[in-house]
């Protein structure tokens, strides 16, 4: 059985493992889609159904450059992909006036467009596009438990997510490309040039199987990326949705568009560790505030050696800045007298039971696991004692310190705010975003149109949008990427034709062999100039 498979495999990767080739002048429309990330997906989508519904033949190309379609997809929400939320509010984004633009705007486009699906079973309290479209893909989804009014869909793997996608992908006959880097877009005529090379990590074709390296002359881009040779791809209409990683890619691919440089966001911060140590692991509940920010949320905190992590501080990360000062609050739900009290009846119920003075660990024995006790002792005798508090943290705060009314308030002020500078983003390679991007003020928020130049859309993590966790960004995604697709599909008249519609043909039709499958001189295209001169 396992032979057998493994044989089907190669079978299918030499099928589908194909070049992407250069339509000509007067062949049939085409629209390349750059990035295979939630939003260029859901545009791929939206455009290809809408071609596919009235039967015209349109060329729908879309270009990744990793390994396969829809890796972030997978990566989402620890693998089970929050790809929306119940609460979709466009306050909680970064551009609120945009963002709900874009939604109201998505809305209209979709009611009336094919991919709204009149016989697909949605629920009435989270109707929205994005919600409908997934439920007409097929994907089930819910609530998740103590989620907040994040979605997950029901077998609570990301898995169920990129399936329904790639389903739709086939049904709507997308041609996919992986290894695949856009060096350049620009205006030729009436249609777009796109300069594209293929990566060592290959291509694949519809189905997601990567082909074996190709021949020819290796170089780096300014990423680094080996690349091969370059050739000319030519679309009537393209969907930039080349965001987050590829965030070094717009200066070079799209030029005289508006753009805020990117840094990421939504992942753990690097701190003061004077603190820290022994706690790297070590999960505790806290409320996290930045007053200079006005930042303040309650969740899970995970600290590392080098600082914090978790959802409430992925959530801090998209305000607070290097050199901001965060607090810890390690019983949010009492004040500060009444967090005094109760450490002084501790205080008073140790000494009678044990006929001493308890030390300040002793009265947090119990309270808080030892790893956290010991930081909050830590912070009480340096801010209390000053530089005899740090004579004391390096002879070791097991042995009795002074402990009177002074301490006992120092120590409930460390639970209440535990202050750690912020250095900066701990690890850019666990960050869910990046910030920045095209200015919204750049696009048409009725159709995802760059503003400045007719026929390019860009969507998803392209532009300068972000959310905090939970759902959002993906949200954003699936719902800048449909609107541009049916914005696309107006513009090459999808949605209502006047004439004769094109006889629809797939991709695989218009190929006559696959000979060129296993060519070791793999290509992605043939030049402009070669297709005009032939």
């Amino acid at each position: 059985m396992a032979k057998r498979k493994k044989q089907s495999d190669v079978k299918r990767a030499r099928q589908e493992a194909r070049p992407v080739e250069l339509p000509r002048a007067d062949e049939q429309l085409s629209v390349a889609i750059v990035g295979g990330g939630a939003s260029g997906i859901a545009a791929a989508c939206a455009v290809a159904a809408c071609a596919r519904a009235v039967q015209v033949g349109v060329r729908v190309v879309l270009l990744e450059k990793g390994r396969r379609m829809g890796s972030s997809i997978l990566r989402s929400g620890n693998g089970r992909c929050n790809f929306s939320h119940e609460d979709m509010r466009p306050v909680l984004f970064n551009q609120p006036a945009f963002v709900e633009q874009v939604f109201d705007a998505l809305e209209a486009a979709f009611a009336n467009s094919p991919l709204k699906t009149s016989g697909a079973p949605v629920r009435s309290a989270y109707e929205n596009a994005v919600l409908q479209w997934f439920t007409s893909l097929g994907l089930v989804w819910r609530e998740a438990p103590l989620s907040g009014g994040a979605l997950y869909p029901f077998s609570n793997k990301a898995a169920s997510v990129l399936e329904v996608l790639e389903a739709e992908l086939d049904r709507c006959n997308v041609e996919r490309y992986c290894g695949v880097t856009v060096a350049q877009i620009a205006r030729q005529q009436n249609r777009f040039a796109l300069e594209v090379q293929r990566t060592e990590e290959g291509s694949q074709g519809k189905g997601g199987v990567a082909s074996a390296n190709a021949g020819g002359t290796a170089a780096k881009d300014a990423e680094g990326a080996a690349l091969g040779d370059r050739e000319t791809f030519l679309a009537d209409a393209v969907v930039y949705a080349a965001g987050g990683g590829a965030s070094s890619l717009h200066e070079r691919v799209l030029t005289g568009i508006e753009r805020i440089s990117c840094q990421p966001v939504l992942g753990p911060l690097a701190t003061s560790t004077e603190l820290l140590f022994g706690l790297d692991g070590i999960r505790a509940r806290v409320r996290l505030s930045c007053d200079a920010k006005g930042f303040s949320e309650e969740g899970e905190l995970l600290f590392r050696s080098y600082g914090i992590s978790g959802i409430v501080v992925f959530n801090a990360s998209r305000f607070v800045e290097a050199g901001d000062v965060v607090s810890l609050d390690f019983v949010p739900e009492r004040s500060l007298a009444r967090l005094v009290d109760l450490l002084q009846a501790r205080a008073a119920f140790l000494e009678l039971r044990n006929g001493s003075a308890p030390t300040a660990l002793d009265l947090l024995r119990g309270f808080f696991v030892p790893e956290v006790a010991h930081a909050i002792v830590r912070s009480a005798i340096a801010n209390c004692l000053g530089a005899v508090g740090g004579r004391a943290m390096a002879a070791g705060i097991e042995a009795a310190c002074p402990f009177d009314e002074t301490m006992i308030e120092a120590i409930a002020k460390a639970i209440k705010s535990f202050e750690l500078e912020v250095k900066g983003i701990g690890d850019a390679g666990q960050c869910q975003v990046q910030r920045g991007g095209f200015c919204s003020g750049s696009v048409n928020a009725k159709t995802m149109e760059a503003s400045a130049v007719s026929g390019l859309y860009l969507c998803g993590e392209a532009l300068d949008v972000d959310a905090p966790c939970g759902g959002y960004n993906l949200h954003w995604a699936w719902s800048s990427g449909l609107l541009a697709g049916l914005s696309i599909a107006r513009d090459l008249n999808l949605l209502k034709r006047k004439t004769p519609p094109v006889p629809f043909e797939s991709a695989d039709a218009r190929r006559k062999d696959d000979s060129f499958a296993t060519d070791p001189a793999w290509r992605i295209a043939a030049s402009a100039l070669e297709r005009e001169s032939a």
